[in-house]
């Protein structure tokens, strides 16, 4: 099975690591699903400390063509490694076909699965405020009151980590401290 494969590469510092985001086009002549359907990829990678031999795949976009034409449609699935799906699969409807950078239509198609079909961007999501209780003068935070998704992402940072138990909490295992809950917001855990 022949493929024509185009790679295109964006890079985004961060302070611990980077991110860096490939996007791959798939065409097989034969058709993917039998249907003749063209194929981007959009993987993020994080490569920590920058270091191109610890990279792991983190999250994925898939954006298949299902209808030809000057307005094509194309359906968007989006992926990420810890939480599974996510947004819902959309069809972005009529997109006009070489009018703009590929880049166009990977931003409108993270979007409208973002957003239930809708093309705009949700609105920028707010840092999560979750209250820091004390008990016998040690701080700490409840992860049921973490809202989702930062609360899969911290409960995956803290899974080799101590935990403390605070017997006067409703859930003692349930619990935190403090300073790696902030650690955890700074990028610093």
């Amino acid at each position: 099975m022949s493929k024509f494969c185009m790679l295109m590469t964006l890079e985004v510092a961060r302070q611990a690591g980077a991110y860096f985001v490939y996007a791959h086009v798939l065409f097989n002549p034969s058709g993917l699903d039998n249907k003749g359907e063209q194929m981007l990829k959009v993987t993020v990678e994080l490569w920590p400390g920058g270091r191109e031999s610890s990279r792991r795949v983190i999250a994925t976009a898939n954006i298949v063509r299902i209808k030809d034409g000057a307005l094509a449609d194309y359906e968007v699935d989006l992926r990420e490694d810890l939480l599974g799906e996510v947004g819902e699969t959309s069809t972005l409807h009529r997109y006009p076909r070489w009018s703009a950078s590929v880049w166009d239509l990977v931003v409108r198609s993270i979007a409208a699965a973002l957003n239930n079909g809708d093309e705009q961007l949700p609105a920028r999501p707010t840092p999560p405020e979750v209250p820091v209780h004390e008990s016998d003068g040690l701080r700490y935070v409840r992860l049921r009151e973490i809202p989702e998704p930062t609360r899969t992402f911290f409960r995956r940072n803290l899974a080799y980590s101590t935990r403390p138990v605070i017997e006067d909490d409703p859930e003692p295992m349930d619990c935190a401290y403090a300073w790696d809950w902030q650690d955890f917001l700074a990028g610093a855990r």
